[in-house]
């Protein structure tokens, strides 16, 4: 007799708690997102493109589940010149990156794509997610080749 749906569920509850405020997901489900995350090798935006390489995720279950992952810009470039951006031009120096984040088409669909491969695997997880009350958020942490953190706003 196969299990029940409850029963199931059940199983993976007993890896998933909550003390202080921190959430602990199974192994299965982190691999798994994992291996999701990783399939995320380039952004192809307007006339921007990278290769990308992520590297770490974080996941913050709430009314607002909010998806943050590392990631390597490897190799930018204008599409329309061929200009091959440095880290300077991506980061504070420049605003190559901040431009890409703060327009309106890349936050509200570009990136909901881009990260798709994992927020599928969530939205279809009733042990993290619920779809009745819950929304996902996106969120790029830029690193650069060598995985440091990239200074995209100067304030």
């Amino acid at each position: 007799m196969k299990d029940s749906l409850f029963s199931t569920y059940h199983k993976k509850v007993g890896n998933f708690y909550k003390p202080n405020n921190q959430f602990f997901i199974n192994k299965e489900d982190f691999q798994t997102l994992t291996n999701r995350m990783h399939t995320i090798t380039e952004i192809n935006f307007k006339n921007f493109h990278a290769n990308i390489k992520c590297d770490w995720f974080s996941i913050t279950p709430a009314e607002d589940f909010t998806i943050e992952v590392g990631m390597r810009f490897i190799k930018c470039t204008n599409k329309e010149t061929g200009h091959i951006y440095t880290d300077k031009e991506l980061g504070s120096d420049g605003e190559v990156l901040s431009d890409l984040f703060e327009d309106d088409d890349f936050y509200n669909d570009y990136e909901y794509t881009l990260f798709n491969p994992m927020v599928s695997f969530i939205v279809n997880n009733p042990l993290l997610f619920d779809n009745s009350f819950m929304y996902i958020t996106n969120s790029i942490s830029p690193l650069n080749k060598e995985g440091k953190i990239l200074k995209i706003w100067s304030y």
